[in-house]
């Protein structure tokens, strides 16, 4: 599914993945394999929830987020 645009400056698809019910780019965020990068006009009514997915996913440490060490 598109939002506003379907397509950034360099070209790329931005659309909403789908499989039967479940969305794959909020699953990704979900597991911690995905970070967030909104693209404007894009996504401006759906950034607090995936805000909220990547904040969990860091705080438990899911995915790539507890692959690594923090880099301080």
């Amino acid at each position: 599914m598109y939002d506003e645009v379907c397509e950034d400056d360099f070209g790329r698809l931005l659309a909403y993945v789908s499989v039967g019910d479940r969305e794959i780019n909020a699953l990704m965020v979900e597991r911690g394999y995905a970070c967030v990068l909104q693209i404007p006009p894009n996504g401006e009514d759906r950034a607090a929830e995936f805000d909220d997915l990547e904040y969990a996913a860091k705080s438990g440490m899911a995915g790539l987020w507890g692959a690594c060490e923090e880099v301080t």
